[in-house]
């Protein structure tokens, strides 16, 4: 068994009878839990590279634990994928075991049953004492694979216990409802159901995104702690109703317009916390986070106990942490620097700065700017044509009450010429992934 489930496993135990996992109204406690886990383990081979396709389900994450118990790889991927998707993840990375949930049709040239081997032509390369392989959002690029080892995923365990002990941040206690929105097949979806785990908390699984759905669900089971995404936070301000049994909710993964802080604690009367966080696959999934209370979202707070952050001249972010994929810093591709309470503040991606007459240009600076004229709900600012550097900029707004000239003038009297738009178009959407991250390149 590996020292990750060892410890997982053993923290579970405290709980016994202690609901875990809600998922469709079936309640399924501690015990139950740790039960089912070592169930699967013993259908897995030892060592195998398993690739999953698995809806969110108290299933899957026992399978997930399952896994470390057997020594196994594990690689969670979107069940949503389409025919070419599956077989170029399947290609890469080369299992010798797929498992797909009931009801994912894969659209493979094989049929599958749950928990059913797949035997595959390649070589499985990869054994050891077990990991997990996450896959990043791809926003600036081709998703990157990393592996998160049992050095990784030990280190996680000993966060969530540094958090529990450092009074400047909020941890759930023991028996707490918690809701979280991720899909598990991504890291960060992963890791807040294991943390919520650790502190003894009953996690409430989500299912297909469904908002009238999901608000019944935070009233039938007296929610209290919600882990959320930009999406969900906007739908919140716009909607929430009778959700008074909410007291905090975190909010992450991307980029949340400021007035959403200040609307969301009108709609939720009993709110005492509006957290901030701030991570990334590579670098470790929870890296800042602001403290207990109200926050203003212009900062992601402070570092976990344990990671570093180091801003260069460039404003680039730089990350060591023991949650991370590697031991020295790493360089987040985010830029950034701390404000006067020393919490650090976003200022927008290294990759994103548009180059305009020679000039660099950050597209968030003016973005911010646009969200503060009235009617906006959304927008990006990108240039007419990419990879010329006389392009002029646009911007591109979601909002049915937002006047174009209005948004033109704002712009051109707040900053320097060479930010100036040539144009403003009004779209439906923008091009968001699953946790609300914007896909530049989709512009």
């Amino acid at each position: 068994m590996s020292r990750f489930a060892q410890q997982f496993l053993a923290k579970c135990q405290e709980f016994g009878e202690t609901p875990a996992l809600i998922h469709n109204d079936a309640v399924i406690t501690y015990k139950q839990f740790v039960e089912h886990v070592y169930e699967i383990a013993g259908a897995l081979k030892p060592g195998s590279r398993i690739c999953t396709f698995c809806a969110n389900s108290p299933k899957f994450v026992a399978l997930v634990v399952a896994s470390q118990i057997r020594s196994c790889v594990l690689i969670p991927l979107n069940p949503s994928y389409k025919p070419f998707e599956i077989k170029k993840y399947v290609n890469d990375c080369k299992p010798d075991l797929v498992i797909h949930s009931a009801g994912v049709e894969l659209e493979l040239e094989i049929e599958m049953r749950e928990l059913e081997a797949m035997t595959s032509t390649a070589s499985c390369d990869d054994t050891g004492p077990g990991a997990l392989v996450f896959f990043s959002s791809g926003t600036t690029g081709p998703p990157k694979a990393y592996k998160y080892t049992q050095r990784v995923l030990c280190r996680q365990l000993e966060q969530f216990a540094a958090v529990q002990q450092d009074t400047r941040l909020y941890s759930p206690k023991r028996g707490t409802v918690c809701y979280g929105v991720l899909p598990l097949f991504h890291a960060g979806g992963l890791v807040t159901v294991f943390s919520a785990l650790f502190c003894g908390c009953t996690m409430v699984i989500n299912g297909r995104w469904d908002g009238e759905r999901f608000q019944e669900t935070i009233r039938k089971y007296n929610v209290e702690v919600l882990f959320t995404v930009t999406p969900v936070i906007q739908y919140l301000c716009h909607v929430a109703k009778d959700l008074d049994t909410l007291t905090t909710v975190f909010v992450g993964s991307s980029f949340t317009p400021l007035r959403c802080f200040q609307e969301l604690p009108r709609r939720l009367r009993n709110l005492k916390n509006l957290i901030q966080i701030y991570g990334s696959t590579e670098c470790g999934v929870l890296l800042c986070s602001t403290g207990k209370g109200i926050c203003d979202g212009t900062s992601v707070g402070i570092p976990y106990p344990g990671v570093e952050i180091r801003i260069n001249e460039q404003r680039q972010i730089y990350v060591k942490s023991p949650t991370a994929t590697e031991f020295d810093f790493m360089a987040t591709g985010d830029l950034g620097r701390f404000d006067e309470k020393l919490e650090l503040v976003i200022e927008g991606r290294s990759k994103d700065m548009l180059k305009v007459r020679g000039w660099q240009v950050n597209p968030k600076e003016i973005e911010d700017l646009i969200r503060t004229v009235p009617g906006v709900d959304d927008c990006a600012v990108c240039k007419e044509t990419k990879d010329d550097d006389e392009s002029p900029l646009i911007a591109k707004i979601v909002g049915d009450g937002a006047d174009r000239n209005e948004v033109m003038r704002v712009v051109s009297v707040n900053l320097a010429s060479y930010k100036h738009l040539n144009r403003v178009d009004i779209v439906e959407e923008l091009p968001r992934n699953s946790s609300g991250k914007l896909q530049r390149g989709a512009l």
